[in-house]
């Protein structure tokens, strides 16, 4: 039975896109005697702290075939990738072919590449939320359900990377004349 054979043959790096963003680039090749069926394989961009590529490095995306290649056949893909919020240092790019092994190749231990250089990620800056416009009664009794409401807004200079955060409301009990309360719980 003759096979295909998929290879990254090249890859190319763009930093930064903006903010935690790169681009990178990638040209696939089937070095193989066989033709590949489009749409049967993914092909899946790592970031790594070394050259080699394990289990535990983060998948940054996962881009979909939509080709077939003939042999010696090649063909070129684009991503812009975002890097995990708190990484820091250097780290190479990993690009794997048919990750999920849906193509029957003669050699599957060639998918793999890396970056040819490391890339010098550092810290984006952090958000800093704070909490603004607080409204609640001026008067209310023990027992009595209240509606508080509020906004939260970043003062600092990095943004927000989740949508879900949670929020802890603390009452305090403060004495007449005094500017300072305790908490209660």
């Amino acid at each position: 039975m003759v096979l295909p054979d998929l290879v990254i043959q090249s890859m190319t790096i763009r930093l930064p896109v903006f903010e935690q963003t790169i681009g990178v680039e990638w040209v696939t090749k089937n070095q193989g005697a066989g033709l590949t069926i489009p749409g049967t394989w993914y092909e899946n961009i790592y970031l790594s702290a070394d050259p080699t590529y394990n289990s535990f490095d983060p998948l940054l995306a996962s881009v979909p075939n939509l080709n077939s290649l003939n042999p010696d056949q090649s063909y070129t893909h684009s991503a812009n990738v975002v890097l995990p919020q708190g990484t820091n240092g250097l780290y190479y790019i990993i690009i794997k072919t048919d990750h999920y092994n849906g193509i029957k190749e003669t050699v599957d231990n060639n998918n793999t590449t890396y970056s040819a250089t490391q890339i010098n990620v550092t810290l984006s800056p952090p958000p800093d939320l704070i909490t603004i416009n607080i409204n609640t009664p001026t008067v209310t009794f023990s027992g009595q359900s209240i509606t508080i409401s509020y906004e939260v807004k970043n003062i600092g200079s990095g943004i927000t990377t989740d949508n879900i955060w949670k929020d802890d409301i603390c009452w305090y009990q403060r004495p007449p004349g005094n500017s300072i309360g305790r908490p209660h719980s």
